[in-house]
């Protein structure tokens, strides 16, 4: 019996599963681009998912994880972020109870128990286990998926446990994508992946962040004061009227938001037993959002009206127009997020067959620092106000780095 069957086997005689439950349907994906297979109720996937309950971690992590030994014995690198000990007295709250740097430390010790070395993140295993099992583990199976050329298939997975996509087989054609946003475990018969070029047989992303928002503009500074009136005499101005006062400073730009950086891609497991053709593969975090604009300065307030005239008194001179306000600056672009881990296992490799590591463009990128804002107009008046000062560019993220791919336990790269 090969591995992948062995490992169905195993897996549906102890959740209760049947063939019957897990129609093998054939999956052409024709039609929209992405194809989309997904647990979510709400994608449009031809393929609906069955659930099965875990009642443990461990039972977790044994049927969707890696094992601790990879990691022990140096096969496998540890790249899950390690949080600080877990205070053993909090896990009497409940989990809305919970500070949110509480929540993510949970969720980081989650995936790195589950994906990493579980020893690393001991201290979190009860609240792990408090909080969020039993669990549900969403299965996707069909008979073969057939990736057409130039098609891409995107396969969802889940935030911090692995949704598991089991097929037959799975082709793709020259040209055609796979990819996968999410946590998952692939387990297929055979993985065939046809010549061409502009393939990829699994590229695994990160979720894209989020632009900051644009500064607000600035407003209109304020009229000058109207100037003092003067005193007229019998023949003459004894006192001339005064000049106005000098219009207010345009308000400053707001500042824009910071990007968000862009999400690191969660490990992916492939289970094969034969694989066919050239394997081109890759793990990429998400691009980083652009930082927002920076708002426009105010226009400087119109120099107020002079004194009025009277008598032998002619008009007071206009009051000095107002600067304009300083343009806000741009916020800073996020980080691109890093890649993960894919961890591919196959028995058979056949004839001219390989597997390559091809960094794609287009991901993991830094976001781009926001455009500074304008300076306001001077105000009008006498004479007119200077113009405000431009904001000042934000600053670029940083682009993330690939992530590892391991083929039986050795680095691909």
């Amino acid at each position: 019996m090969s591995e992948v069957n062995r490992f169905r086997q195993v897996f549906m005689s102890r959740y209760g599963l049947t063939e019957e439950m897990l129609p093998r349907i054939d999956i052409n994906a024709q039609g929209p681009n992405p194809v989309i297979i997904s647990a979510d109720p709400d994608a449009p996937s031809p393929v609906k998912p069955v659930y099965v309950t875990i009642n443990t971690l461990d039972e977790f992590k044994e049927f969707g994880g890696q094992p601790d030994y990879l990691f022990e014995n140096g096969a496998l690198e540890e790249r899950h972020e390690v949080p600080a000990p877990w205070p053993a007295g909090r896990t009497a709250l409940a989990y809305d109870d919970l500070t949110p740097q509480e929540r993510t430390a949970i969720c980081k010790a989650y995936t790195a128990y589950i994906s990493g070395n579980s020893k690393k993140v001991r201290s979190y295993k009860e609240a792990i286990q408090k909080y969020f099992f039993p669990t549900k583990l969403a299965i996707l199976a069909a008979g073969s998926l057939n990736v057409p050329p130039g098609q891409t298939v995107t396969l969802q997975g889940g935030t911090n446990q692995p949704v598991v996509h089991d097929y037959s087989s799975v082709t793709v054609g020259a040209g055609g994508k796979l990819m996968a946003t999410g946590n998952i475990q692939l387990i297929t018969n055979v993985l065939t992946q046809e010549p061409g070029t502009g393939s990829y047989t699994m590229l695994n992303v990160g979720t894209t962040g989020t632009p900051g928002n644009s500064g607000s503009n600035g407003g209109t500074g304020t009229t000058g004061s109207t100037g003092s009136s003067g005193s007229s005499g019998k023949n003459s101005c004894d006192k001339q009227p005064g000049q106005g006062g000098t219009g207010g400073t345009g308000n400053p730009g707001g500042a824009g938001g910071n990007g968000s950086n862009g999400g690191d891609a969660a490990p992916v497991v492939l289970t094969l037993d034969t694989v066919n053709g050239e394997v081109l593969v890759a793990s990429v975090g998400g691009n980083g959002g652009n930082g927002g604009n920076g708002g426009n300065g105010g226009t400087g307030g119109t120099g107020g009206p002079g004194g009025p005239a009277t008598g032998n008194c002619s008009k007071g001179a206009q009051g000095r127009g107002g600067n304009g306000g300083g343009g806000g600056n741009g916020g800073k672009g996020g980080n691109g997020g890093a890649g993960g881990t894919i961890n591919i296992t196959y028995s058979t490799l056949a004839p001219g067959g390989s597997f390559k590591v091809i960094p794609p463009s287009g991901y993991g990128q830094a976001g781009q620092g926001g455009r500074g804002g304008n300076g306001g107009s001077a105000g009008q008046g006498n004479p007119n106000g200077g113009g405000g000062g431009a904001g000042s560019v934000g600053q670029n993220g940083v682009s993330g780095t690939l992530g590892k791919v391991y083929v039986n336990n050795v680095p691909l790269n």
